[in-house]
């Protein structure tokens, strides 16, 4: 039994071990280029990164006008 249990996990675990799929390496894509722009308040600023994420949107084939950037433009 254990044996049969073994034997219908190695697929599994195959899938497991190939490289990731497209959209996992987008989204770490996304994530690290976030995670790289200082958003801090004390030395950063949100809003190239909101444009970043709006200008992908727009790239992915969302409607311009389904997209808003809203808030201070640069630091006050």
């Amino acid at each position: 039994m254990k044996t049969l249990c073994l034997l219908l996990a190695l697929p599994a675990l195959t899938l497991l071990a190939q490289a990731p799929d497209v959209h996992q390496q987008l989204a770490k894509e996304i994530l690290s280029e976030l995670i790289s722009m200082d958003t801090t308040g004390e030395h950063g600023d949100t809003t190239p990164a909101a444009k970043t994420m709006a200008k992908r949107l727009l790239n992915a084939g969302f409607p311009a006008a389904d997209i808003q950037i809203v808030g201070p433009e640069g630091r006050i």
